[in-house]
């Protein structure tokens, strides 16, 4: 800085650094505000606008679409992760009428099955019930057989 604190050159910079700062409310005097006026307020606007734009302000981002409350490619909503992630989903009607019909099939096949049980295990009844007279039957004709051979000799 120049020793001077005096002059048009340091109020200048003065009017500059508090338009920058935002400094509000702030008065020349008035035999430099017009030197000053149009240079202090081209740093002012410039000050306020970036060359970049980058964050809350910008739509662009996640953060500026966060702050905007919209979506787009660079946030997507989760539906459109999960196709992206996952595929398209099947219809929800389709699968739940195909898994009704298949446990339908299923219940029938297992009757049938039991049907199918319970007809052999009467018959296994019926034959353990008859063996007995079986057994007598064939006791009898080896009783006649033994008659036989013995009037034979």
């Amino acid at each position: 800085l120049p020793e001077s604190t005096d002059g048009p050159g340091m109020l200048s910079k003065l009017v500059l650094l508090l338009a920058v700062c935002g400094a509000r409310g702030f008065l020349l005097p008035v035999a430099h505000r017009a030197a000053v006026s149009t240079t202090a307020s081209q740093y002012a606007v410039a000050a306020r606008l970036p060359a970049v734009q980058m964050g809350r302000g910008d739509k662009r981002t996640k953060k500026g679409k966060r702050t905007a409350q919209t979506f787009g490619n660079a946030r997507p909503k989760n539906g459109k992760l999960r196709r992206e992630r996952d595929g398209p989903m099947e219809n929800v009607a389709a699968v739940k009428a195909a898994a009704a019909a298949a446990a339908k099939a299923e219940e029938e096949a297992a009757a049938a099955a039991a049907a199918v049980k319970a007809e052999a295990e009467a018959e296994a009844v019926e034959e353990v019930a008859a063996e007995p007279a079986a057994v007598a039957a064939v006791a009898a004709a080896e009783e006649e057989e033994e008659e036989e051979e013995a009037a034979a000799e």
